[in-house]
């Protein structure tokens, strides 16, 4: 099981899936703004990442391919 966590302006975002990609989409994040903090725990392996404020715009805002693409573009800074 994957567990995610947003961090953004003080407000706690979590969810969790199957695979990272699952968590991701099962992340229910409204009005992000600036930077934020993502963590990935995954068993004993935890990786936090700062997402700058493009890439929370093209995860979050969007549907598609922009979002799929914004999310490997994620997944190769967390060695996926």
């Amino acid at each position: 099981m994957t567990h995610l966590t947003l961090v953004n302006i003080g407000r706690r975002f979590e969810s969790e899936g199957e695979t990272a990609f699952e968590a991701l989409k099962n992340l229910k994040v409204n009005n992000v703004r600036g930077k934020s903090v993502l963590i990935f725990k995954k068993g004993d392996i935890t990786k936090e990442r700062v997402i700058p404020a493009y890439m929370n715009r093209f995860l979050f805002s969007v549907k598609g391919i922009a979002q799929e693409a914004a999310f490997k573009n994620l997944a190769s800074t967390f060695d996926l």
